[in-house]
C-alpha cells in the first residue's frame, strides 16, 4: 500500500541508507576503510612530526608497520649516572607493529618487548629495566627495576637497550 501524503526521500538520504545497508551487509569493507583511515592518521602524524624521511609506515594485514633504525637526531646518553653498560647503535630495518584496530585485554600481560614507537621511530618501553616480569610483579612497583629511580634515562627518557637499540622508557620532552 501507497502513502500519497508522505514525501519523497530525498537522493542524499537514499544514498546514506544504501551505505548504511552496505556497511550493515559487509562489516569487512567497513573494517578496511577504518584501516586506511587509521593508516593514513599514523603516517600523517610521522609525516607533521617532520620524521618523514627518516621512518616509514606501511600498512598491511591490519598492522602500521613503522620501519626506522632506532636512533634519534637528539643528543644520546647525556645526564645518566645509574648505567646498564650499554652503547647506542642503530638497528637497521627495526620494524614496530601497530595494530591498526586495536582490542583491550581483558586480563593484564607481561611483555618483553616495546609497548609502541614514538613518531622518530623509537621504541617505546614501560619503566622497568629488568624484563619480564611476573603477573605478581605487575601489582606493585618494582623500585629495583626503576629506571627512573637508578637513574639509567638520558635527558630525554631514554638508553641504549639490549643489543643497543635506543629505547624510550619515558615520555620524550623533546624528539626533534
Amino acid at each position: 500500500m501507497f502513502d500519497y501524503d508522505r514525501k519523497p526521500v530525498q537522493p542524499i538520504k537514499m544514498q546514506a541508507l544504501a551505505i548504511v545497508a552496505a556497511i550493515a551487509a559487509f562489516p569487512f569493507a567497513a573494517q578496511a576503510h577504518e584501516d586506511e583511515a587509521h593508516c593514513e592518521a599514523v603516517e600523517v602524524s610521522v609525516s607533521d612530526a617532520g620524521f618523514g624521511d627518516v621512518v616509514t609506515v606501511i600498512c598491511n594485514d591490519g598492522q602500521a608497520l613503522i620501519a626506522s633504525n632506532t636512533y634519534p637526531a637528539h643528543p644520546m646518553m647525556t645526564g645518566i649516572v645509574g648505567t646498564n653498560e650499554q652503547v647506542p647503535v642503530p638497528a637497521e630495518n627495526y620494524i614496530s607493529p601497530i595494530p591498526l584496530q586495536p582490542v583491550l585485554g581483558s586480563e593484564p600481560h607481561t611483555r618483553d618487548a616495546a609497548l609502541g614507537v614514538a613518531v622518530n621511530g623509537v621504541p617505546i618501553y614501560d619503566y622497568t629495566g629488568g624484563g619480564e616480569m611476573s603477573a605478581t610483579d605487575l601489582s606493585e612497583h618494582q623500585a629495583r627495576n626503576d629506571t627512573v629511580l637508578t637513574q639509567q634515562l638520558d635527558i630525554f627518557g631514554g638508553h641504549a637497550g639490549r643489543g643497543g637499540a635506543m629505547t624510550i622508557t619515558i615520555t620524550q620532552r623533546q624528539l626533534a
